[in-house]
């Protein structure tokens, strides 16, 4: 409950100050009318704030022991009613009783309003205790004091060796900086908002990290960790600190930040922050490392390179790469756009680029791969397949340029947006990539092979999931070998869900798994045909595991004839994070908002849900007693529903340093955890 007390003192104001803290809200006083504006817009901000993510948790692993660091850290946003979103990154540690803060204390706890950061628990280089307020303490503290490091690059080129950012005044976001015109924000020539909106970001807080997750890099004395925002910029921050729970609130200083030369135009909109109509988004994609690691040791030594490559999504169809070998120096060593007639396809920058190993020509060589991305003008409103850009698939070299591709010259019915990461794999075992799987919007499976970059690939339709009701898939496919006494095969793995409208609430969409028993290395053989919707087994009703043998017997032989097998969701879920396959068990984490009441209350009802089912045949896993129903004694669930609100992320499966447990993480929850011990295993060649 929240009040405003418009002129008004004395017992009035004081019944209104305890009737706000009785309802757990916010007193506001307000004596003129921008007050009373001021207060109702703060309390709608209030409302519909809070601290969320959407990004699952980031983690390193410890390369002397194989393990996971003892850090994590999330990227935190608060919605609200105005264009420009508060954001912030939170580090914490992981124990085996879930997170803690800085202090060993717990990190989380349950509310009436599901399961929060702790009023009490005091994050990363916070110098009080922060709790649950996305815009206190954290690395955006740090920011508010100014003498910050901010640059962009105005240029029409870059050179082939990069543009050093520090040191050249150039490149300064700093309103001395006179070639960051008012045509460049936007503005008209005699505005005045190109200086202001320029002193503003010297000081502003951090913005949301709405989609980006954040990427740590080991540089031996200094960890740094990199994150960028949709206020449009890539922060570095010294995350030397805290290495233990030590009550050390040090560290978190902004080493410097990078702001495209595209995203100037949205800082006047950014200081402005009205609360029309239209998040602003920026450099809202995800970020890839490139850490040419000579002696193998993860830690970037002297003479070591490290190339950082940031996504857009919804910010704009480009990638930027930065050469951070120095994080006190950086330098922007190339920019791949839709201006790049070779990549005609391009549209925004959802596909994380992946750094793989490839044949070029009997050598090893290293690329990016990436999917073309997501035609937001076309598909926004689509109910079903409709033919977009961003119907392509791209390997890059270091420098950005164009080594290999696949388009619908390459198959005709590659014709829809592919805005999903890619799942590369080894077939053979040789340490050089040679297929991919990856989904579309239109409900389209592919696989693609590519034994040589130089050589025209393979590229085969694996499935049409299309059944009518729009099946779209925005995440990478999880992609597992199954060995079973009637063959072995890869289980393709991948859930749909309309990530762009996560409110739908008449989809009706499905968890697919399909077989590949084509594994060996190279194309499909002339037998193979595309899979269709009609061909999967329905195991929603898990027949499989039936008490009637008859039905059970039928079901088993059923599943085992058909190429795969799904499960539908409610109507209204959604998968709208990746899935993750463990030990023979899929992990998939759905969303749905329940509607039904939003005509008469002031909200709706939103269901995250964690489901474990056995990759072979779709039977609900235990995982323990988190999973088990306690009013049907042993039998276990395929689901639960998640204490978090907002929109799950993946399921991230973690084995912490000097523990036997295995734990298993959604956002801030730990949904699982069990004992596994890891063993060292040791060979030799001959």
């Amino acid at each position: 409950t929240y009040t405003v007390g418009f002129n008004i003192d004395g017992p009035g104001q004081t019944y209104l100050e305890r009737l706000a803290t009785a309802g757990k809200g916010e007193f506001f006083r307000a004596n003129q009318p921008q007050e009373l504006t001021d207060a109702l817009n703060s309390i709608l901000d209030e409302v519909l704030g809070g601290s969320e993510n959407f990004a699952e948790l980031s983690i390193d692993v410890d390369t002397a022991n194989f393990s996971h660091d003892n850090r994590v850290y999330f990227g935190l946003f608060s919605p609200n009613i105005r264009r420009a979103w508060n954001g912030n990154l939170k580090g914490y540690f992981i124990e085996p009783t879930g997170l803690t803060d800085i202090h060993g204390d717990p990190a989380t706890t349950v509310t009436e309003n599901g399961l929060q950061f702790s009023e009490t628990s005091q994050s990363f280089w916070s110098s009080s205790r922060d709790g649950n307020e996305v815009t206190s303490g954290g690395a955006s503290e740090s920011l508010i004091s100014g003498n910050r490091k901010l640059y962009t690059f105005t240029g029409t080129s870059i050179s082939s060796n990069g543009e050093a950012l520090r040191g050249v005044d150039a490149n300064l976001l700093h309103k001395s900086n006179t070639s960051i015109t008012t045509e460049l924000m936007g503005l008209p020539a005699d505005s005045s908002r190109r200086d202001s909106a320029l002193d503003w970001i010297q000081t502003a807080p951090m913005g949301d990290p709405l989609h980006s997750k954040s990427v740590t890099v080991n540089y031996g004395s200094k960890q740094v960790v990199f994150v960028s925002t949709n206020q449009g910029l890539l922060h570095a921050f010294d995350a030397t600190k805290p290495s233990a729970a030590t009550s050390d609130s040090s560290g978190g200083e902004e080493l410097f930040a990078y702001m495209p030369k595209r995203l100037l135009s949205n800082l006047p909109d950014l200081e402005a922050n009205t609360n029309e109509t239209g998040h602003i988004y920026g450099l809202d994609g995800a970020i890839t490392r490139w850490h040419t690691d000579t002696d193998n040791d993860g830690v970037v030594d002297s003479g070591e390179s490290v190339l950082l490559i940031v996504g857009m999504r919804r910010g704009g169809s480009a990638y930027y790469a930065l050469d951070i070998s120095n994080p006190d120096f950086p330098r922007l060593q190339w920019v791949l756009d839709e201006n790049n007639p070779d990549f005609p396809a391009l549209a925004q920058t959802w596909s994380r680029m992946s750094l793989i190993n490839v044949n070029d020509a009997g050598n090893s060589r290293k690329l990016l791969a990436f999917a073309a991305g997501y035609d937001a003008a076309v598909q926004d409103d689509a109910t079903g397949p409709v033919v977009s850009s961003g119907n392509a698939i791209y390997m890059v070299d270091e420098k950005g340029d164009l080594v290999w591709k696949v388009n619908e010259n390459d198959h005709s019915d590659m014709k829809y947006s592919i805005a999903s990461d890619l799942t590369v794999i080894d077939s053979d075992g040789d340490g050089i990539a040679d297929r991919l799987y990856v989904g579309d919007v239109g409900g389209q499976l592919w696989r693609v092979d590519f034994e040589n970059v130089k050589n025209t690939p393979s590229v085969t339709l694996m499935a049409d999931l299309d059944d009518g009701k729009h099946q779209p898939f925005f995440y990478p496919p999880s992609v597992s070998l199954n060995q079973t006494p009637a063959g072995n095969h890869l289980s393709i793995a991948l859930g749909s869900g309309n990530r762009t409208n996560p409110l739908l609430n008449d989809s009706l969409n499905n968890i697919y798994v399909i077989k590949d028993t084509q594994i060996k290395k190279g194309p499909p053989d002339s037998t193979f045909s595309t899979i269709q919707s009609s061909d999967i087994y329905d195991a929603t009703n898990n027949n499989v595991d039936s008490d009637d043998s008859e039905t059970a017997t039928d079901a088993k032989d059923a599943l085992k004839a058909a190429p795969g097998w799904k499960v539908a969701l409610r109507q209204g879920e959604k998968a709208l994070s990746g899935l993750v396959t463990f030990e023979d068990k899929l992990l998939a984490t759905t969303f749905e908002a329940d509607l039904s009441n939003f005509n008469d209350f002031c909200g709706f009802e939103t269901n995250g849900r964690f489901y474990a089912m056995d990759i072979g045949d779709a039977k609900p896993v235990d995982l323990g007693t988190i999973l088990s129903d306690p009013n049907a004694g042993n039998n276990p669930l395929r689901s639960l529903k998640l204490q978090s609100t907002g929109i799950p992320s993946s399921p991230v499966v973690m084995f912490p340093k000097n523990s036997a447990s295995v734990q298993i993480y959604v956002d801030k929850e730990l949904v699982n955890s069990f004992d596994q011990s890891i063993n060292s295993v040791y060979w030799h060649a001959r």
